[in-house]
């Protein structure tokens, strides 16, 4: 079987949300993945393009998954691009919100380790796909997952952000979270609209100080978190923003 993907992970991502009129935030995927498959040494033909792969008049996510061809063990024979595409139908035409807020753990099996290749979107997956069982196992709807030095990287899904008062955080690339591109979108339109907000280290006694916390995917918007440790949050801001950025991106 030459499926490098498969076999190695040898390769990345992008789950992209498309609605009837198209897929807004496909610059940004576009960015990270050709940034990504860049890292990787992997060669898209020239006339590769994500908004080839759109189909429009329907609501769903599209799985785009990219590797490199060829054989070899780890040691490539060549460096083209091979890739796969899957659908699955969403209900709501933009991000849904959840009412209920969702309560938070912290999964220790396994850290994050940050360097060169954490800000991709890998196929890769065993730490999240553990993080995952483990959330699962423990009755929690998501769980935080640390880096070597006990630092908060990200959930299992989904990039972390913490406010205190008027200031936001989230943890910098540097500390391993995936370069989501929910993220790139959040951060540019949060300095846009003169929002305080900060790539830095995050620990957990940060979260605990938090006046709320969200999680964010390209998928789901912005998901808050209602309980984490013991400490309970507001969802102010969520409750603001979540409907001003689905009127931006889908018109709803």
């Amino acid at each position: 079987m030459n499926n490098r993907g498969f076999k190695y992970g040898d390769g990345v991502f992008e789950s992209i949300r498309v609605g009837p009129k198209g897929a807004p935030l496909l610059p940004w995927h576009e960015r990270r993945l050709r940034r990504s498959l860049d890292q990787l040494g992997i060669l898209a033909p020239e006339d590769f393009q994500l908004a080839s792969f759109i189909r429009l008049g329907e609501t769903y996510r599209l799985r785009l998954s990219c590797w490199r061809a060829g054989g070899g063990l780890y040691t490539p024979e060549e460096n083209g691009l091979a890739y796969a595409l899957e659908e699955q139908p969403l209900q709501a035409a933009a991000f849904p919100w959840p009412k209920k807020g969702l309560h938070l753990g912290v999964y220790k099996g396994q850290s994050i380790a940050a360097g060169g290749l954490s800000f991709l979107k890998s196929l890769s997956a065993q730490t999240y796909v553990m993080a995952a069982k483990y959330r699962q196992e423990a009755g929690f709807d998501d769980c935080i997952l640390l880096n070597a030095w006990g630092r908060v990287v990200e959930s299992v899904a989904a990039n972390i952000w913490i406010r205190k008062g008027e200031q936001w955080a989230t943890p910098a690339l540097s500390e391993g979270p995936v370069a989501g591109v929910f993220r790139a979108y959040l951060l540019d339109v949060f300095r846009q609209q003169g929002v305080v907000v900060e790539e830095k280290a995050l620990s957990i006694a940060d979260c605990l100080a938090a006046d709320e916390i969200w999680l964010t995917n390209a998928v789901q918007g912005i998901s808050w978190v209602r309980e984490f440790l013991g400490q309970r949050y507001t969802c102010s801001w969520a409750e603001l923003w979540q409907p001003r950025l689905n009127a931006r991106l889908w018109g709803k």
